[in-house]
């Protein structure tokens, strides 16, 4: 499409949203289902520097308030290292077990950037166990990652992962007590199978801070006797398959981890990373990436994810191997081949080559979810390339591609937060190189997500809600969707695999409040694993302290538009209600 404007009013946008949306009880963006958001980390980590000095703290907080609660959270495996996919909680709790090679890298990457910039062993510590998971329990002996765990053993959601205060006495003896308390073993039962109800209830291991560097070694001790005797139990499924864009993940947080901690083991786990997936799935002789091998099927051709995420990986090798060029004329080479299969002739991607799958329309991926898009990995690829070769035009082919996707920057600089991170790179890389190509000056959106006008109408029964400490107050919301749109309904996030955004109200702005909503579910719709809502949407909001008053909470309203062709940029929509504490003005006549 045509260039939009686009420039420091986007970049003031997202980082205006992630501060709405940010959990400040819990870390996190949003309520449960609770899916880890590296990109948001990563433009965090990034703007921090570019933004004024009372955001840049506020940025500091939710990126760290965020990296402290997922570390000590169920979410992270404390016995064994590495991220489980999402927590069922706001609390970073109880996960789903399964475990995402694509997570892992991207948290990888994350942990070991945040540990320099923060300076902390919590998450030095996190990186390290993350990339010992890997290399144990995901590696093939070519050195190429596999790419999944699966979340149930023996029909049993979590099994291999689960403890009891009588484990914890039989495998640690008189170290079960101490171990107990930090675990929170000591406190009872945390987690009940849903789908096995008359099991016994039992624990996700969860440390409640940060432990000081004693605890911490004596911690390492206690998890190797722990992963010991779960090596004992029934273990879970392994996919083994070898996938191109989740290897490209991989290789870049091993490179970055062993950059930033100074490790070199890691960066040669990354090399032989990148030597055994390039190995499996480069054709030379056609110039060509493969997605993946099918055992005894055609080969899947690669799409844009999976020649922009290999690319990435090997540019993190190069800036971790500086003596070694060939990384990055590996890398230079993907791009080529994927502008020759993948350009669209404007400076931008398609998602899948030509007639692939039977595609009527090729499609263009803009939002960046549990992993960012092609395109928008594509552009930062392209601005990596810059420091290894000026002379290369780098800048400028990345300003041309985040052009063709502008659009949706301007739309909802959220939605596309890498090629937000990428447009911001770009202004402070070479401004004249972006505007030749993207246009300066537009406004942000909405200011909260980027709702167009005339799209989704939402509605509060009331303007002031008041609540007592022992009694929630309730309201109605009421949702009007257009014709021809729907939105995805409260587990569509979960049942898409964070593909698309949920229906969801929280609290955002400060504490003081919690929301809960009787969610509709949807109808199913067809082809899609999850449900969508149309026509009027109504349900009940209840509202209840919690804690002390921060801040100027409000009710915030997620979700997600499509078409029966495509989905638009998630919004996060303020309502006009005021949260308070006490009776309303009219309690005491209805008393």
């Amino acid at each position: 499409g045509v260039p939009t404007p686009i420039g420091p009013e986007q970049v003031a946008s997202a980082v205006s949203t992630l501060l709405t949306i940010f959990d400040r009880t819990n870390g996190g963006f949003g309520g449960a289902p609770k899916f880890p958001q590296p990109a948001y980390l990563e433009f965090l980590l990034e703007a921090r520097t570019a933004i004024d000095a009372a955001s840049a703290g506020a940025m500091d907080a939710a990126a760290r308030q965020t990296l402290d609660r997922m570390a000590l959270g169920g979410v992270f495996d404390q016995a064994g290292g590495g991220f489980h996919r999402y927590s069922v909680d706001a609390s970073w709790l109880v996960p789903h077990f399964e475990k995402m090679l694509y997570d892992n890298g991207q948290l990888l990457e994350t942990y070991a950037r945040a540990a320099r910039v923060y300076r902390s062993a919590l998450y030095e510590r996190v990186a390290r166990r993350t990339a010992a998971y890997v290399l144990r329990e995901m590696t093939a002996p070519d050195g190429a990652f596999f790419t999944a765990q699966d979340a149930e053993v023996d029909g049993r959601e979590g099994l291999n992962y689960l403890w009891t205060m009588e484990d914890f006495r039989s495998v640690l003896g008189a170290d079960a007590p101490r171990a107990a308390r930090l675990y929170g073993v000591d406190l009872g039962p945390n987690f009940r199978d849903p789908h096995h109800p008359d099991a016994p209830a039992v624990n996700v291991l969860r440390l409640e801070a940060e432990p000081d560097e004693p605890t911490a070694a004596w911690l390492d001790g206690v998890n190797q006797r722990l992963l010991a005797a779960r090596g004992r139990r029934a273990q879970p499924r392994r996919d083994d398959k070898v996938l191109a864009a989740w290897n490209g993940l991989m290789i870049g947080g091993l490179a970055v981890a062993g950059r930033e901690l100074g490790e070199a083991m890691l960066v040669e786990a990354a090399a032989r990373g990148a030597r055994g997936a390039l190995g499996r799935l480069w054709r030379a002789d056609e110039g060509r990436l493969l997605r993946c091998e099918r055992a005894g099927g055609e080969p899947a051709a690669g799409t844009l994810e999976d020649y922009a995420m290999m690319a990435h990986g090997l540019l993190a090798l190069a800036a971790a191997r500086p003596d070694e060029r060939a990384w990055v004329d590996r890398a230079a080479g993907l791009v080529g081949a994927a502008e020759r299969r993948l350009g669209d002739g404007a400076g931008g991607f398609f998602d899948a080559e030509e007639g692939a799958e039977s595609l009527f329309v090729r499609p263009r991926s803009t939002y960046d979810g549990a992993m960012p898009c092609g395109a928008s990995v594509m552009i930062n690829a392209m601005i990596d390339l810059h420091a290894f070769d000026g002379a290369g035009g780098w800048l400028r082919r990345a300003a041309k591609c985040l052009a063709t996707v502008s659009a949706a920057v301007a739309d909802s600089p959220v939605g596309s937060i890498n090629a937000t991170r990428g447009l911001l790179r770009l202004m402070r890389a070479d401004r004249s190189a972006l505007r030749e190509a993207v246009p300066e000056g537009a406004p942000a959106g909405s200011g909260t997500g980027g709702a167009p006008a005339g799209d989704v109408s939402v509605w509060a029964s009331t303007t002031e809600v008041y609540v007592l400490p022992d009694r929630p107050a309730a309201f109605v919301l009421r949702l009007e969707v257009p014709e021809g749109l729907h939105i995805n309904d409260a587990t569509a996030d979960a049942d898409s695999g964070g593909a698309v955004t949920a229906l969801r109200v929280d609290v955002a702005g400060g504490t003081g409040f919690a929301a809960y909503a009787d969610y509709p579910t949807g109808r199913p719709l067809d082809g899609a694993g999850h449900r969508v809502l149309d026509g009027v949407v109504e349900f009940e909001v209840a509202v209840e302290a919690q804690g002390d008053v921060t801040g100027s909470p409000f009710i915030a309203v997620s979700y997600q538009a499509c078409s029966d062709r495509a989905c638009r940029q998630p919004v996060v929509q303020r309502l006009d209600v005021l949260l308070k504490r006490g009776q309303g003005p009219y309690a005491a006549g209805l008393a």
